[in-house]
């Protein structure tokens, strides 16, 4: 092992202990907050503008959370040459449950059969999925000026993030793409570092590659895909 690979080794180290305390204190936070929203005393006095506080509080500690799960995550794939792939993953079920799961609204099709499964790495797969949706996710908020419309039970009648799965036969892959139909409002012809590294980091380890299609023009389009190993 070279001087440089030891290094890189103590650097990754680090970088997962930092996030790890960084979530063990969000956690606590979130725990603290959660409980002075539900006081009974501020809601017996009707005491709202606190508790919208307290909400904003919440949502602003979650997106914390979040980036610091993804600093945990990149330097503990970061540190793996290569992921078992040898999970029974029915594609259908995991990208359906991934997408019911984001806070937001997401369309999901696919061109293949539900009992279609594969052999791969299932929790670097969901993983993955999940980052691109939360990105999605927050790329349509920033893009509008308002969150009306945007979240579940809103009134918009269109989803505006779409994850889409197509089997390539001649290739013996699987292509995933997930949109974020932002209006052209957003992308600017760069990806954020962190999430954009993760991205390509797991799609690698899945024996893929991930990348941003610059063809789309009507917000963000990130296309991943991944070796399959038919079950």
């Amino acid at each position: 092992m070279t001087a440089m690979e030891d290094t890189r080794r103590e650097q990754l180290y680090l970088l997962g202990e930092m996030a790890h305390g960084m979530l063990s204190n969000l956690h606590a936070a979130q725990g603290f907050v959660s409980v002075l929203k539900g006081d009974v005393f501020l809601h017996e006095i009707g005491d709202y503008r606190r508790c919208a506080l307290f909400e904003k509080m919440e949502r602003e500690l979650a997106v914390l959370g979040r980036k610091a799960g993804m600093l945990f995550d990149l330097s503990y794939f970061a540190s793996k040459e290569e992921l078992p792939r040898d999970d029974k993953v029915l594609v259908n079920q995991l990208c359906r449950q991934t997408a019911d799961e984001c806070e937001a609204r997401v369309a999901y099709r696919s061109d293949i059969p539900d009992y279609y499964a594969v052999r791969t790495n299932g929790e670097a797969l969901k993983k993955l999925i999940e980052l691109l949706l939360n990105e999605a996710s927050e790329r349509i908020k920033t893009s509008d000026d308002s969150r009306e419309g945007v979240l579940k039970g809103s009134c918009e009648d269109e989803p505006r993030i779409f994850l889409i799965v197509t089997e390539q036969d001649e290739r013996g892959r699987l292509t995933f793409s997930v949109t974020a139909r932002t209006g052209g409002k957003v992308y600017s012809g760069s990806a954020p570092q962190v999430p954009h590294l993760l991205c390509q980091m797991l799609a690698r380890l899945l024996g893929g590659f991930a990348y941003i299609d610059p063809d789309y023009r009507d917000g963000v389009r990130v296309i991943f895909d991944i070796d399959i190993i038919q079950h």
